[in-house]
């Protein structure tokens, strides 16, 4: 089962009163929104386990 995107987008602007988070329908569609904006900003993933490490492991990020 998976949720949304869309909707997982609009869970975190009313978490974070934001009004511009983007959805990515997968890792790949997420990275190159993120290169897209080409700008510093962060990224939050909304998942499993399993995907926060594989966008880790992408990011070549090793958590501490």
């Amino acid at each position: 089962d998976h949720h949304d995107p869309a909707a997982l987008a609009a869970v975190a602007n009313r978490l974070f009163e934001r009004s511009d988070s983007i959805a990515a329908t997968s890792i790949e569609d997420g990275f190159a929104k993120l290169r897209a904006l080409d700008c510093d900003t962060h990224a939050l993933v909304m998942g499993s386990l399993y995907l926060a490490g594989e966008v880790l492991r992408l990011s070549g990020i090793t958590p501490e």
